[in-house]
């Protein structure tokens, strides 16, 4: 366990009847609480490099940044952990961590100059100061926790601006001369009528496809617009730090995941008030003709990446991505195999042609139970005994991950009981295919 937030979780959850079945709110809390350790690390590494002379940031710079980094720190909770815990901002403290470790000069001071673009709003709600923002290669500006970008156009497309709030209007001062008020309501409310216009008031106002007001649907923020290497493997399967446009379209499905979003809380209501929890953004891609996939990706936890599918085959697509998110957070608390990080030993499972390390196979054994359940569930609503022999193959499968794990795996203290957990959980769902006469 890494820290007292870590060992906090371990001692309430172990009075639970329950590992898996844990509060996710809790998990939720626990891992802003670590993450938020790791960002503040972070600075404090970032600023003695840069006062070493380590790091060659100017250091009006780095007191810049380090300033701004202060005042999110102040932030109530519960608004920093809607920022703590979307993709973009993960993908940032990843790739800090990343360009610090590595004295990538170019690469930090993209990513300091990016940090004020996750938290502008909520820093100038609560400071009366002016922010330097550095705008997207669209010429647009991310409204994190309000589900929106605010576009001011190619023109001014990698452009610096600067902003401040007087009034309730966000004021943008960029540095041709331009001045542009934003109303607060168009950055974090209802947009009145009638819609604001570059021509008119030198923006507009690009609402994000969402649902619920919990899941935002849409390849909009460049930090989500991954190339994916086509390896399939955990530390090569995308470029960490190279984007791609021609993969993504906003328009692309946006539509089919929400109807089956709504299908999945007919089906499944707990999974899917869980999935809010864990999974913000559903990112829509295109990966050729002839090419479905999902996949989710540790730098940027909390999307799950998504062709287009038909409806059965993305629901469990969404629940397999974001049962890998949620166990991606237990582990933030306790890497649960002891060997998490042995690789050579491999074996061979069969949903992937490639033989697994533990840790893969461990994974697998987690997200296929919760793809076990839904059909499960599934065959409740619609009866089909399809869906049965689809559970039946799906557990059979995972026993015999199980046993690989039994007989190779080491692990912690609260590993083991999150094993025997998920073995219970396997054999509860054996009893209820036995009792309906279906066969694994």
């Amino acid at each position: 366990m890494a820290n007292d937030s870590a060992k906090a979780f371990l001692d309430s959850s172990s009075r639970s009847t329950s590992f898996l079945s844990a509060s996710s709110s809790k998990l939720v809390n626990t891992s802003v609480s670590i993450l938020n350790e790791q960002s503040e690390s972070l600075v404090r590494h970032l600023i003695e490099k840069v006062t070493s002379n380590e790091i060659d940031l100017k250091l009006e710079r780095a007191n810049e940044f380090l300033s701004l980094y202060l005042k999110f720190t102040k932030l109530d909770f519960s608004e920093k952990s809607q920022i703590i815990m979307h993709p973009a901002y993960h993908y940032w403290l990843r790739a800090m961590r990343r360009v610090v470790s590595n004295l990538d000069k170019n690469k930090i001071e993209k990513f300091v100059s990016d940090f004020p673009s996750l938290i502008w709003i909520e820093v100038l709600n609560k400071r009366d100061t002016v922010v330097e923002l550095k705008l997207d290669s669209y010429g647009g500006l991310r409204c994190l926790r309000f589900c929106r970008f605010l576009e001011f156009g190619q023109k001014y497309a990698s452009q610096k601006c600067w902003v401040s709030c007087q009034g309730g209007v966000f004021i943008f001062q960029f540095e041709d001369g331009l001045r542009v008020e934003v109303p607060s309501e168009d950055v974090r409310g209802i947009v009145d009528e009638p819609l604001p216009t570059i021509e008119e008031n030198g923006y507009i106002v690009n609402k994000l496809y969402h649902v619920d007001e919990l899941f935002t649907i849409s390849s909009r923020d460049e930090y989500l617009r991954v190339r994916f290497t086509g390896t399939n493997q955990r530390k090569d399967g995308v470029d960490f730090f190279d984007v791609v446009n021609r993969d993504y379209d906003t328009a692309l499905h946006s539509k089919k995941i929400t109807r089956c979003l709504n299908f999945l809380k007919t089906v499944w209501l707990e999974q899917y008030k869980d999935l809010a929890n864990f999974t913000k953004v559903a990112v829509p891609r295109n990966s050729g003709p002839n090419n479905t996939i999902a996949f989710t990706i540790s730098s940027r936890q909390g999307a799950i990446f998504l062709d287009d599918m038909d409806e059965i085959e993305m629901a469990e697509s969404i629940i397999h991505e974001n049962a890998h998110v949620k166990l991606r957070y237990l582990q933030l608390i306790d890497s649960i195999l002891e060997n998490f990080n042995d690789d050579d030993a491999k074996y061979k499972v069969s949903w992937r042609p490639d033989p697994r390390p533990l840790p893969g196979i461990l994974e697998g054994v987690y997200v296929f139970s919760h793809v076990a359940e839904f059909y499960i569930r599934l065959n409740e609503k619609r009866q089909n005994i399809e869906y049965l022999k689809r559970a039946g193959q799906i557990l059979a499968d995972v026993g015999v991950a199980i046993s690989i794990l039994d007989e190779n795996g080491r692990f912690t203290e609260l590993g083991g009981r999150f094993f025997d957990e998920i073995k219970n959980w396997r054999s509860n769902m054996m009893a209820s295919l036995d009792d309906l006469k279906i066969s694994a």
